[in-house]
């Protein structure tokens, strides 16, 4: 069994709780999470960063979808993964990634 619960791009804040109770399953055993944020610095700016905006194409859940399926291929495992749009500040999420799979060395490879 695999499915994507969650592919979705959100211009409302990301719940953490909502992406791990969308892959719990008393048949998995593992479960690995990634919240990538925005950082206060850029190696190429010139100054602090405060806040990042970020845009996306129409067909960008559409998008998302397929890189989940890639990730997965034949691999058991639910997927519930988001992207923000809109203007985000230092600290907030952008990403947010949630892998349940039978075992922890799937879900790791999966979410990475």
């Amino acid at each position: 069994m695999s499915a994507v619960r969650i592919a979705r791009v959100d211009p409302g804040a990301l719940d953490v709780a909502i992406h791990l109770a969308a892959v719990e399953d008393a048949a998995m055993g593992a479960v690995a999470t990634f919240i990538g944020t925005v950082r206060d610095h850029d190696p190429e700016a010139t100054s602090s960063v405060v806040a990042l905006e970020y845009s996306a194409h129409p067909d960008a859940e559409r998008a998302l979808r397929h890189i989940v399926d890639a990730a997965v291929g034949e691999r058991e495992a639910l997927v519930a993964v988001s992207h923000r749009v809109g203007r985000l500040s230092v600290g907030e999420p952008a990403v947010v990634i949630a892998v349940a799979t039978p075992h922890r060395a799937e879900a790791f490879d999966i979410c990475r």
